[in-house]
């Protein structure tokens, strides 16, 4: 089990750092001594919670620009184990699942993403995202 935690975490560390902006842009963030510096200059970070799993993700854009237009720069996200792992050692990414998609379609709307992998996660969600065969 540490093994997929710890691969699950190189996985969304992929995915955040397999963006074109990363890729062609490099940004620096840090903390300052009264705030956050992105390249250097003062950063606010104004966050909306999104849940991929539960927008269809013909809405994902809609509801990234709606976070957009209440003057959010950035998107937080849950990763529900129990969606992606429903049987041990079976991940699905794809479709409704595809973390990558959503955080690249936040990257196109000039958006931020902080991703939270868990394992367990506060969000009302069934088990609190950890998957039902844990129970064995």
């Amino acid at each position: 089990m540490k093994n997929k935690i710890i691969a699950l975490l190189i996985l969304f560390t992929v995915i955040l750092f397999s963006s074109a902006e990363a890729q062609t842009t490099a940004r620096k963030f840090e903390v300052g001594k009264n705030s956050f510096l992105l390249d250097g200059k003062p950063f606010v970070v104004k966050a909306a919670e999104l849940h991929y799993t539960r927008i269809p993700q013909a809405y994902w854009s809609h509801r990234i620009e709606m976070c957009k237009a209440l003057g959010m720069n950035t998107i937080c996200i849950y990763i529900f184990w129990n969606i992606h792992e429903q049987e041990e050692g079976k991940f699905d990414f794809s479709g409704q699942n595809d973390i990558a998609a959503f955080c690249k379609l936040a990257q196109l709307h000039g958006m931020y993403v902080i991703v939270r992998p868990g394992p367990y996660v506060c969000a009302e969600w069934e088990m609190g995202g950890l998957p039902w065969w844990l129970l064995k």
